[in-house]
Order: structure tokens, then C-alpha cells, then sequence
């Protein structure tokens, strides 16, 4: 078996040399020009299809064009490409891998994990592998493999939505503070990622650690240029901590923001953002008045179109 392997890695290379050089011109394409905007899968797939016509034999190629196939949406080419490489080197952990992340494509779940497990087992794990299987593991309930996955995953790449995913499952767990500590981890990582700070902001006030909350919100009214939802933000602090006097306090100098920012440019996100304003001020009628004005000028403003449906319907209530 290690002769054989060790033929075929060999042979891996001598076929990886010819590729190279029928397939030069677009590998020299990509060098010369790396702004451009990546093809997508369906261009690799046909050139590792043509590879694939040159060097029949070598795994790796099987492996990358099954890839390719889920990334588009053909799980069952990629299936089938991962059974292929398999039968070429069964001994390749990219395979196990590979062929995990089809089968949980698949709703296969069961045997995605056992592939999975196998190739973190086997050798180092990777971002991919850990945050895959703790999807597979939570979706059958165990969360707490799940949770250790997630944290495994972030520990190599931290992703923004995978903090916000465990996260989401800490909370649902009743583990509101540990939510709150992966969040403040996430956002010293990842600097600026308005997803976690809102999420943070959420849990500080569910939490009624007010001061907390109004210290992130600070943090971020130092920084911004428009000031108008921070101001918001925090006459929702003040509203949670029963202070009705500062959170009126705080909806007028958003609404003043709005105004001044308006001034300068009178786009469709500054209407917006003073319509939301005026609808936390309870001036409804004023808030309709930008949304309509608005959509005269930007008729495919989505969240415009649901804010003005919903206020419509409170007025029918």
C-alpha cells in the first residue's frame, strides 16, 4: 500500500508538470491580471475538466473539481468526483473532507459527520471542517459538541458569522453571558463589524448592564461622522433603564442630526434614517411625508416600502 501511495505521489507530480504547461496560458491570465473578478466555479470546472482529460489518474484534480461542483450547487457531480478520487488514493484527507462537506450539502448528515470526524481526527482541522460538523451536530441537538466545534473553528478564523451563529445558540441556551463574552471577543477581532456590536448592544440590554451598553454606543458616536442612530440608540438604553426624560432627550438630538445632515445631502438613506426618527418621536404623519418623497425617487427602496406598510396598518388598527 505505501509503495503504491508512493508511486502515485510521483506520478501526482509528473502529471501536475503537464497540466501546468498545457493549462500555462490561463494560469498566466490570472497572474497578469488579479483584479479581475474570479470566473466563478463553472469556469474551473471546465478547466480541471480539462486537466482532468490530460492526467485521468491524479486525485487532487478529482478533489478540486468536486469542490467546484458544490460551491456549484452540483452535489451530485461532486459526489460522484470525491467517489473517483477515492478509488485513486484513498489515503488523501482532502478527500474525507471533500466528501463531508458534500454529503451535509446532501441532508446526509450522519455520514457527513463521520467524514468529517475523520479528517479532523487524521491530522489538523480546518476552519471549514470544525464549523460544518458543529452545524451537523447542532441541528441534531447536541449542542454542547456543537458549541466545542464553533469555538475550535473560531480559534482558526474568526469569522463574523460564525461568532454571531454561536452566539445566537449561546443565547438560546440561557448562556447570556457567555454570548455577551463571545460577541466583545468577536468585535476585538474584528473591529468595526456592526452585526456583532449590535448584537452585543442587544444582549448588554437584555442583560440591564445599561452602562455597559451606553459605553458601546459611545464608542461608536465617537466615530461616526452621522451621529442620528446612535442617538437613537441610546434613547433605547434610556427607555429600557426607565429614563424617559434622556431618552426624549436623546430621540431630539437625533432628530436635530437628521436634520443637519439632510442639509447637506438630501439622498434617499438620510430621508430614511429621519423617517425612522420621526416614527420614534410618534410623529407618524412626518415620517410618511419622507417615505413618500423618498420612494418618488427611489421607488425600489425595500425598507422604505415596509416601514410606510406598517405604519399604514397601525393607523387601520
Amino acid at each position: 500500500m505505501r509503495g503504491r501511495t508512493s508511486f502515485r505521489r510521483r506520478s501526482h507530480f509528473r502529471n501536475r508538470a503537464t497540466v501546468a504547461c498545457t493549462l500555462g496560458c490561463s494560469i498566466l491570465l490570472n497572474i497578469v491580471l488579479p483584479a479581475r473578478a474570479h470566473p466563478g466555479p463553472h469556469h474551473d470546472i471546465e478547466r480541471l475538466t480539462a486537466a482532468i482529460a490530460l492526467s485521468p489518474d491524479d486525485a487532487a484534480l478529482y478533489i478540486e473539481r468536486a469542490r467546484n461542483y458544490r460551491l456549484d450547487g452540483q452535489v451530485s457531480a461532486s459526489l460522484a468526483d470525491c467517489d473517483r478520487a477515492a478509488s485513486l488514493d484513498g489515503d488523501e484527507r482532502a478527500i474525507w473532507l471533500e466528501r463531508g462537506l458534500t454529503l451535509a450539502a446532501l441532508g446526509r448528515d450522519a455520514e457527513a459527520e463521520a467524514e468529517l470526524t475523520q479528517f479532523c481526527e487524521s491530522g489538523p482541522p480546518t476552519y471549514e471542517a470544525l464549523a460544518e460538523r458543529g452545524r451537523i451536530r447542532e441541528r441534531s441537538g447536541r449542542n454542547e459538541p456543537a458549541l466545542a466545534d464553533f469555538t475550535a473553528a473560531l480559534g482558526i478564523d474568526g469569522n463574523v458569522q460564525l461568532y454571531l451563529h454561536r452566539g445566537k445558540l449561546q443565547e438560546s441556551m440561557g448562556r447570556i453571558e457567555d454570548a455577551a463574552a463571545g460577541y466583545r471577543e468577536g468585535l476585538a477581532r474584528r473591529r468595526g463589524a456592526a452585526k456583532l456590536r449590535a448584537a452585543l448592544l442587544r444582549v448588554e440590554i437584555a442583560r440591564q448592564r445599561y452602562d455597559a451598553a451606553l459605553a458601546l454606543i459611545d464608542e461608536s458616536l465617537g466615530r461616526s461622522a452621522v451621529k442620528t442612530h446612535w442617538h437613537l440608540q441610546r434613547a433605547e438604553v434610556f427607555d429600557a433603564a426607565g429614563d424617559k426624560q434622556r431618552a426624549q432627550r436623546e430621540r431630539l438630538r437625533s432628530l436635530a442630526e437628521a436634520d443637519r445632515v439632510l442639509k447637506k445631502s438630501a439622498s434617499s438613506v438620510n430621508l430614511y434614517s429621519r423617517s425612522q426618527v420621526y416614527v420614534a418621536l410618534g410623529r407618524v404623519q412626518d415620517a410618511k411625508r419622507d417615505l413618500k418623497r423618498l420612494l418618488d425617487e427611489s421607488p425600489h427602496f425595500t425598507a422604505a416600502w415596509e416601514l410606510l406598510d406598517r405604519l399604514n396598518k397601525q393607523k387601520g388598527r
